[in-house]
């Protein structure tokens, strides 16, 4: 068995080196050629502008993946300022037919051209692969600026063109931005691509669509294979995303900040898009194809140019749809800036199947002083009776301005709604405060006086491993609230944090002792100790200097009351006349005399 080895590569180095860190090789491809599993090749800091780089063929393995990284604390970055891209797509950093391959802090720039035949691509991943990841990378200025807005270009796109799946790619931690794109994506995921993880990216300021999963474009030639499929898009901040200023948009606002056109098994959650055109979309661009089991979940969609979430396909005769949808738990604020009529969520043509629930859905006035929200502007797809249900809706017009359309009819008040569409039976339309922390800041995690607390669908049950917005569990008070936040107390929180029970059960009640060091849990709480980790250093506890004993204790928890308690025999306790001192710190002491008689102390906590 070949011993891993770690690679270095300086823009003072040589390719007659060895490859050390005191004998660094110049190119990056010249470190990849000679790698195999288990190797790390370390970039030092400097730009690197000679090449493209490329693994082919590179197989590691899930035990010992090829890792290519900056050196830790240095920037290493691959420009390829004024140096054109090859005719047909190409990446400045190309993955094709590798397994386990992790690419890692690095920073990719510049691509760019004026011609339609080429495509500049930030990361390029193609054909198959399995167990490939892209962590913590920085992708701007990949552009293709043709005047005739014909051209392609990507921040990072992945295509799995072959027989094999592109399957368990990791995209994680990166930053893509200031990108022009063209007719393309900024991070796309396109043909037979399974298993895929895209979380935690910031995909900021580029000229069309922000995050992509896409089917049923010819990527594949095997029909079946050819759409981007069972995966996860959580934990990203994707803002700016704007077609506008793009000629192959034609000077039209129309680029979601995350959409899925004709993937199947995604799920979208946890994510912050604001200030794009559209916020989240789920369709397909193709007749007779079809997004489908696309869970929309916890996610917080705010200022958006022309909608909110937007369903299905823009015409019924050459477009497909979407069906299988679950849109769920979301909180829409402020969409459709522009008041150019896509509202807050915008069902299209071919849509079926479909649930809308748990949403607080607050629209803005157009200028008319109109606010619009459910917009069914067609007759075609399937609603079921109350497939619609459990949401709060609220914005700044009137009452009795509201825009529903249903079936391409208007209705504007809330009851017309309900009764033309069968839907919202149990919803609520109200001019009252929803009981947001501070909007105006952009923080709407809810408070405990909010309407929208426990007011959720009475039946619901949260799916395996589905969280709210800010990762905490779904249901507290046993029953959800509306919108992305789950409120809870910071009793609540805090078992949730460490026995996701936030109402209590087996270990998490307030006199279970789960990690068997003599502390209950709410006296752990209270100290802001750990009560999965035996740790008696953190809890209450007495000390002798002299003639004096001294009991220190914390009061980490403020909604709790606090009592020194002193006995003689362990039977008959009463609260200690002796003064309490702090540092200000957070750190509290009593000082107890050393009499020679027995003293026990205690620290007695009560929940209100």
């Amino acid at each position: 068995m070949l011993k891993a080895v770690d690679r270095y590569v300086s823009t003072t180095g040589s390719n007659a080196n060895a490859g050390t860190i005191g004998a660094p090789l110049l190119t990056i491809n010249a470190a990849i050629t000679a790698s195999s599993a288990g190797d790390t090749i370390y970039v030092r800091g400097g730009t690197y502008n000679s090449e493209r780089v490329v693994f082919s063929g590179k197989l590691g393995t899930a035990g010992a993946p090829i890792t290519l990284r900056n050196y830790p604390g240095e920037t290493a970055v691959i420009d390829r300022t004024g140096v054109a891209p090859p005719n047909g797509d190409a990446g400045l950093l190309e993955i094709a037919n590798s397994n386990y391959i992790t690419v890692q802090g690095m920073e990719i720039r510049n691509f760019t051209t004026t011609n339609s035949a080429k495509a500049p691509i930030g990361i390029f991943v193609y054909g198959s692969g399995a167990g490939i990841r892209l962590i913590g990378n920085k992708v701007h200025d990949i552009w293709n600026t043709d005047s005739a807005g014909a051209g392609n270009a990507f921040g990072i796109a992945v295509k799995g063109t072959a027989a094999t799946a592109i399957d368990g790619i990791v995209i994680d931690g990166n930053e893509v931005y200031s990108l022009k794109t063209g007719n393309s994506e900024s991070v796309a995921l396109n043909g037979n691509v399974t298993n895929f993880t895209v979380t935690n990216n910031l995909v900021h300021d580029c000229n069309n669509i922000g995050i992509d999963f896409i089917g049923y474009e010819g990527t594949n030639s095997n029909s079946s294979l050819d759409r981007a499929r069972i995966g996860v898009c959580r934990g990203n901040t994707v803002y700016n995303i704007d077609s506008q200023s793009n000629l192959a948009y034609g000077g039209g606002r129309a680029a979601p900040g995350i959409y899925v056109d004709g993937g199947q098994s995604v799920t979208v959650e946890r994510n912050l898009v604001h200030h794009c055109n559209y916020g989240i979309s789920a369709g397909s661009e193709h007749l007779g194809k079809f997004s489908d089991s696309v869970i929309i979940r916890s996610n917080l969609i705010r200022q958006c140019h022309v909608g909110g979430i937007v369903l299905g396909g823009a015409t019924s005769g050459t477009n497909g749809g979407a069906t299988n949808i679950t849109i769920s738990n979301n909180t829409l604020y402020r969409n459709d800036t522009d008041g150019a009529g896509g509202g807050c969520i915008e069902i299209q043509n071919n849509v079926s199947t479909t649930t809308i629930k748990n949403n607080i859905i607050y629209a803005t006035a157009d200028g008319t002083g109109w606010g619009q929200f459910i917009l069914k502007t067609n007759t075609n797809g399937s609603f079921a009776a109350n497939s619609i249900n459990w949401n709060l809706y609220s914005g700044t017009s009137a009452a009795n301005n509201l825009e529903f359309i249903w079936n391409n009819t208007a209705r504007s008040s809330f009851a017309a709604w309900k009764t033309a569409s069968g839907q919202d039976a149990n919803s609520t339309f109200t001019t009252a405060s929803l009981g947001f922390t501070n909007a105006a800041g952009d923080d709407f995690a809810i408070l405990s006086t909010s309407i929208a607390r426990d007011a959720g669908d009475s039946a619901f049950v949260p799916a395996s491993g589905e969280k709210d917005f800010g990762g905490q569990s779904r249901v507290a008070n046993a029953r959800v609230d509306i919108g992305m936040d789950e409120y809870m107390t910071t009793w609540q929180a805090w078992r949730d944090q460490y026995f996701a029970l936030p109402d209590g059960g087996a270990g998490a009640g307030a006199t279970d002792d789960y990690d068997g060091d003599g502390a209950k849990n709410l006296i752990e709480y209270s100290q802001g100790a750990n009560p999965t980790l035996s740790d008696i250093t953190a809890l209450p506890a007495g000390t002798r200097t002299g003639g004096v004993m001294r009991f220190t204790y914390r009061k980490n928890a403020a909604e709790l009351s606090y009592a020194v308690d002193t006995s003689a025999d362990l039977t008959s306790w009463s609260a200690t006349a002796v003064t309490e001192q702090t540092d200000g710190a957070g750190l509290f002491w009593r000082d107890f005399t050393i009499t020679g008689t027995p003293l026990f102390v205690r620290l007695r906590v009560v929940q209100p």
